[in-house]
Parts: structure tokens; sequence; C-alpha cells
């Protein structure tokens, strides 16, 4: 989950909670923490708008998102 750590911590730095970028989205913090506990995947635009309001250059998304199907990232990672 080095992912998710990362993004945790670009958020700590940015003082963004989950419960901002829910609001920002229109949608529950539930949506959001299951994104970041790897229990679903983040859009195309959710994994962007993050880089924007984190100031995480796009070249680096791979390092916060990960490349793989969930559960087999989960599986690789090991996560259960």
């Amino acid at each position: 989950m080095k992912q998710m750590r990362q993004l945790r911590a670009a958020m700590f730095l940015h003082d963004i909670t989950q419960e901002e970028i829910a609001s920002r989205w229109n949608r529950s913090t539930a949506y959001v923490n299951e994104r970041m506990n790897a229990r679903a995947c983040f859009s195309v635009w959710e994994a962007y708008d993050l880089c924007r309001m984190l100031e995480i250059p796009i070249a680096e998304m791979p390092e916060y998102f990960p490349d793989k199907p969930i559960k087999e990232w989960r599986r690789t990672s090991g996560q259960a």
C-alpha cells in the first residue's frame, strides 16, 4: 500500500482531509475512504484532480496510484 501512504502524506502536507475531498467531488467520505483503502479505484479524473490539489506533478502520478487491478495489487502487496 505504498502508493496510498504517499498519497496520505501529501494530503497531510497540504492539510487536506478525506472530508474536504469528498465535499469537492460531491461524494461521501465513505466513497473517498474506499479508494484510499484500495477497496475501489480512483477514476482518472479523480487521480488528476488529486494531483492538482496536492501539487503532484502528473509525471509522478504512477508513484501515487497503483497501476494494477485492485485484486492483483492487493495480492502482490500483501494486502488481504
